[in-house]
């Protein structure tokens, strides 16, 4: 019981308040009078985990007999919890239907536009427009992703090599980020190829970037690295639940932020789920990644601490070198 949360406790409490009642009522300590009395709580016994209690109250001779019946509810309330994603998942897929091919056209309007300011303009802007171009050709992949996140369709997989992919993501990062973030990117020599398709990588790590970025209002550090390893089980689990041993390269987003609170640590990968502004954030980025990862056959974890930063962690099963 000492594990319980506060919740628990309130939910203890009601039983507690019928025995009052009953005492109220002029029933005695004997029993007399005593009517079987039975409830069940929902109990969150840690962040991800759930169990059931049934109370059951019975007159005694001597007084009144509590029944405390536990039962582990976690495997159950994650399936409810899936049902409800592929619900949202559903009706994100109804929508994004209905309004990628307006945006998509507005998007092709700013991109055709900013290539011809690119084209004519003086060099410096030129440059801006040539921002505008990306960030609109940027949008439209995002678009496409999300439709694609939503009917369930997935891009075909060749052999990439992650650090291009990663150094091109700090070069987009700096303009998105700000002066107040100092970002720094380190790639391993000789890294493994893997399995991917390199916008969706880049989404991943832009989304984790963006993230740390909102994490960090008054600036701070964010660092982007990949590297391989072998990982053991121990080692595996300890990055992501899901993870299994084997060769791995291994993308690592640290920021030194906010942190993430623990009580939300379960449902940060839950599509729509904020911890920002409602009217800044759709809730997406982080359902996108795990979704993206899953497709490339890997995996993502993090660890954070409120007030000490986050470190989010992508694992990439390695290809065979080639000899």
């Amino acid at each position: 019981l000492g594990q319980f949360t506060e919740r628990t406790q309130e939910g203890l409490a009601s039983l507690r308040q019928a025995l009052a009642e009953d005492a109220r009522a002029g029933r005695n300590e004997t029993g007399a009078g005593l009517q079987r009395f039975e409830a069940a709580l929902q109990l969150s016994v840690q962040p991800g985990a759930f169990a059931e209690v049934t109370v059951v109250r019975l007159p005694w001779s001597d007084g009144t007999l509590l029944e405390f019946t536990f039962r582990d509810t976690t495997d159950r309330k994650q399936l409810e919890q899936q049902l409800l994603r592929s619900q949202r998942i559903e009706l994100l897929g109804q929508l994004a239907g209905g309004v990628v091919h307006d945006v998509n056209n507005l998007l092709m309007s700013v991109t055709l536009n900013a290539e011809c300011i690119e084209a004519h303009a003086a060099p410096d802007i030129a440059r801006h427009a040539g921002v505008i171009r990306q960030n609109a050709e940027r949008g439209a992949a995002l678009l496409r992703q999300i439709l694609m996140f939503a009917r369930g369709t997935e891009p075909a997989l060749t052999p990439v090599q992650i650090g291009p992919v990663l150094e091109e993501t700090g070069v987009i990062a700096t303009d998105l980020i700000g002066r107040n973030i100092t970002l720094t990117v380190e790639v391993a020599p000789d890294l493994p190829e893997v399995r991917g398709e390199p916008n969706q990588l880049q989404q991943v790590f832009l989304n984790l970037c963006i993230n740390a970025r909102d994490a960090m209002p008054d600036g701070g550090r964010l660092s982007l690295a990949a590297r391989s390893a072998h990982l053991s089980h121990h080692e595996a689990k300890a990055l992501s639940v899901d993870a299994s041993p084997g060769e791995f390269v291994i993308v690592e987003v640290r920021d030194n932020g906010a942190g993430i609170p623990p009580e939300v640590h379960h449902c940060v990968f839950d599509p729509f789920f904020t911890t920002k502004p409602r009217e800044t954030a759709t809730g997406l980025g982080l359902a996108i990644a795990q979704r993206v990862m899953r497709h490339h056959h890997g995996f993502i974890g993090f660890q954070s601490q409120s007030g000490a930063g986050t470190c989010f962690t992508c694992l990439f099963p390695a290809l065979p070198a080639l000899r």
